[in-house]
């Protein structure tokens, strides 16, 4: 008999593709989807709170900046280094989160612009840096497996933060909730950038 020679939808994914996703891109994908995924839950109440009025052209206008611009930023060829990119972008999805929360506070609506336009091109560059790192950790035999453990991770980001941020907001109100989350995120951010600076020194000695 013939062996067969079909793929194996078990594929063995090597210690040091594991230490990659856990250490850097599945922190990079839950931190990404859960800024995003808050700021999106977000936007039609801040509307109301920022600009004072229910008119939803206003929620409209700003998710058609965070979803538009984020697909725009992807297109974006600078920076060329992956751990850069990744790095900017996750810096620049922090500044935009504080900012909105910042809006909310103070009623500012050119923090809530500046803060959802900066969200953008974080989760442009981020998410393109995520995902081609995370698809260059091993061989292309183990690629979609690896693709599939980056998306349970975001999309736990975008559900569980949600849910956190409601139950929170039950007892506190949302401005507590929203600082707390914000803290979170950005302890989780701080983290994965240190992780995105590690690789990157690490791959610059080894070409030496």
């Amino acid at each position: 008999m013939v062996a067969s020679s079909s793929p194996s939808l078990r594929p063995r994914i090597v210690p040091h593709a594991w230490r990659g996703y856990w250490r850097l891109y599945a922190p990079a994908g839950f931190t990404l989807f859960a800024l995003n995924g808050t700021a999106i839950a977000l936007i039609p109440a801040d509307a109301v709170t920022v600009f004072h009025t229910t008119n939803p052209l206003w929620a409209g206008m700003l998710l058609f900046l965070v979803l538009g611009g984020g697909g725009v930023a992807q297109l974006s060829p600078w920076p060329v280094d992956v751990q850069q990119r990744l790095r900017w972008g996750l810096a620049s999805l922090l500044g935009g989160a504080w900012l909105m929360i910042s809006a909310g506070f103070w009623n500012i609506p050119g923090l809530l612009w500046g803060g959802m336009a900066l969200q953008a091109l974080g989760s442009g560059w981020s998410f393109r840096a995520a995902l081609y790192g995370v698809t260059h950790l091993t061989d292309s035999s183990v690629t979609a497996t690896m693709v599939s453990f980056f998306y349970m991770a975001a999309y736990c980001g975008m559900i569980l933060p949600v849910l956190f941020t409601g139950w929170i907001t039950d007892f506190w109100g949302l401005p507590v909730a929203l600082g707390v989350l914000g803290v979170f995120l950005t302890l989780i951010g701080l983290r994965t950038l240190h992780q995105s600076q590690a690789m990157a020194m690490g791959s610059s000695a080894l070409t030496e």
